[in-house]
C-alpha cells in the first residue's frame, strides 16, 4: 500500500514536470524539495496529503511484518522460502499459507497446475493450441510468486536470460509469469 501510494506522489509529481531526485518520497528530504517547488496549490495539497497518508501506515505496516515475522519463525518452509531472491517475510508467509505441504504434490507439474502459472491448452486432432494461463487456484499464490519472480530475474543470471528471451519474443507481463 504505501509503494502504491509514493508512486501516486511520483505521478503527480511527473505531472507537474518534476522529477525528484530522492529515494523515498516521503522522507524529510523530499518534503523540504516540495516546499522549494512551485506547484499548483491542489497538486500540493494531494501530493502532501499523500505523504502524510504514507508517514501514518509505515509503521503500521512495519509492525504486521514484525508480527508476521514472529509468527513464521521456528517454521522451517518459511525460512527456506526467504533464502529466495525477492521473497520477504510477507510473500515467504502467503506462500506457506497458500500452499501448506510441498509434499501434498506428487510432480512439479501438478504445483505448477495448482499455481495456475500452467498454459490453458486446446487441441484437436493433430493441432494443438497454447492459451494464456489457466488462473485455476489460489490468486495470492499466484501474486507472490510473479511478484518474487520479479526480483529474482534480476538476480538470477539464468532467470535474467529467460526473462530477456521471452520479453523480446513476447511481452515483459508474460516474460514475467515465465520466470515465476
Amino acid at each position: 500500500l504505501a509503494v502504491m501510494l509514493k508512486n501516486r506522489v511520483r505521478y503527480y509529481l511527473f505531472l507537474e514536470g518534476v522529477d525528484l531526485k530522492v529515494s523515498d518520497v516521503s522522507s524529510d528530504k523530499c518534503l523540504r524539495e516540495l516546499k522549494r517547488l512551485y506547484l499548483s496549490d491542489s497538486i500540493r495539497e494531494v501530493i502532501l496529503e499523500l505523504i502524510e497518508l504514507i508517514r501514518q501506515i509505515s509503521p503500521r505496516i512495519r509492525e504486521l511484518e514484525r508480527r508476521l515475522e514472529q509468527c513464521g519463525k521456528g517454521i522451517r518452509a518459511i525460512d527456506l522460502l526467504r533464502t529466495i531472491p525477492g521473497v520477504g517475510v510477507v510473500w515467504a508467509t502467503t506462500i506457506y499459507a497458500e500452499i501448506g505441504d510441498i509434499s501434498r504434490f506428487s510432480t512439479r507439474k501438478a504445483f505448477a497446475s495448482y499455481t495456475g502459472l500452467v498454459p490453458v491448452v486446446r487441441s484437436s486432432g493433430e493441432s494443438t493450441y497454447l492459451g494464456g494461463i489457466t488462473r485455476t487456484g489460489s490468486s495470492p499464490l499466484r501474486s507472490a510468486l510473479v511478484e518474487a519472480s520479479q526480483r529474482a530475474a534480476r538476480v538470477s543470471p539464468s532467470l535474467r536470460r529467460l526473462y530477456a528471451r521471452v520479453s523480446y519474443r513476447s511481452n515483459w507481463q508474460k516474460a514475467r509469469v515465465v520466470v515465476a
